[in-house]
């Protein structure tokens, strides 16, 4: 009896001590959660540094002006540039969501009625338990992806600030880079400066291979689409543009309003849109990308689409934007700390030539 006992309450304290752990867990997670996002926007203003460091750098080589006085040119032609391409295109291409963003409800209906017409269809929503998820405007992939378009106070505040953190860093680096190097004890401060230099360059290399992509991205699906008839021709062109940020998801994203447009306005038109999407892609996959990594950062499918999943399970969608640079950036200091200061092995860091 008394051994019953004691098995019966250590059974009883087991699921106690685990269900104790797991609480605890989802409050810890729940009370991170906030400073994840916060540290998330600094490494989003950390991106845009990068960018504006590495643009002062090539406006340095050819104008013989100093480092900050080369950023700032640097500042103020992204910021005249904008202002001309929101003057010429800005309202046409606001006017093209705003009509694209309209269809896609009453798309959405005109898709799942077609395949309903269909034995295969059926089986594709049938067997398709996440379909709501996929198609439904109400909480769905589209939802997020509309609402990254959409101007909320929220998003506007947060796009200051990362604008504001990415300005002051670019126009200083030394001062934030002596401050992070300070954290760590004397002995490994070379280190840390060699390991945070080699993610800086990794990330500015990242980022000129993928607005390269982008605007081929954007080109090539503009024409196509034009020569197709397509309606919404240069929203579509511009979201197939700006999704390629993101590796192998956005594309997938970028052609579900492209699909949904083109079975309101013609359900043919799925052919020639479907053709577009493939050869574009074959072409970004296994031309543009490839020789942009060769002078760029090369990085295995398999570890990005994981960090995707697994960063954009955590963070949602920003996280799966983000998940790329900083993937780029857990690799290099595993390069730097581990293989070579820990283990003492020679290793090719991201981003180095050779």
């Amino acid at each position: 009896m008394t051994d019953e006992f004691l098995s019966e309450f250590k059974s009883l304290k087991t699921f106690l001590i685990l269900f104790g752990s797991l609480f605890v867990l989802v409050i810890v997670l729940n009370i991170i959660q906030p400073i994840f996002q916060v540290l998330l926007m600094l490494f989003y203003g950390v991106i845009v540094s990068v960018l504006l460091s590495g643009l002062g750098f090539l406006v340095k080589s050819k104008i013989n002006v100093t480092y900050r006085s080369a950023v700032t040119i640097a500042i103020l032609a992204l910021f005249v540039l904008s202002l001309l391409g929101g003057w010429f295109m800005g309202r046409e291409a606001v006017q093209d969501f705003s009509e694209m963003i309209k269809k896609l409800p009453k798309a959405e209906q005109t898709l799942q009625e077609e395949l309903k017409k269909h034995e295969w269809g059926k089986s594709l929503l049938h067997l398709s338990s996440e379909r709501k998820k996929l198609f439904s405007l109400r909480g769905g992939m589209l939802k997020e992806l509309t609402g990254l378009f959409s101007e909320t106070l929220g998003q506007a505040i947060s796009l200051a600030i990362i604008l504001v953190i990415g300005i002051y860093m670019a126009l200083t680096p030394t001062l934030y880079l002596k401050g992070a190097i300070k954290l760590f004890p004397m002995e490994k401060r070379k280190e840390a400066r060699d390991t945070l230099s080699s993610i800086g360059r990794a990330l500015r290399l990242w980022l000129v291979g993928r607005f390269i992509t982008m605007l081929g991205v954007g080109l090539l699906t503009g024409i196509g689409f034009f020569i197709a008839g397509m309606p919404n021709t240069l929203s579509l062109a511009l979201l197939a543009g700006l999704l390629t940020f993101v590796p192998f998801l956005g594309p997938i994203a970028a052609a579900i309003p492209a699909v949904l447009v083109a079975v309101l306005h013609n359900v043919y038109l799925l052919i020639p849109v479907g053709i577009i999407f493939v050869i574009v892609h074959l072409f970004e996959g296994y031309i543009v990308t490839p020789l942009i990594q060769q002078r760029t950062v090369d990085l295995p499918p398999v570890v990005l689409i994981m960090a995707q999943i697994l960063i954009g399970l955590f963070l949602g969608i920003s996280g799966i934007i983000i998940a790329t640079p900083l993937t780029i950036t857990v690799i290099v200091i595993i390069q730097k700390v581990y293989i070579e200061d820990f283990l003492g092995d020679s290793v090719k860091v991201l981003g180095e030539k050779g």
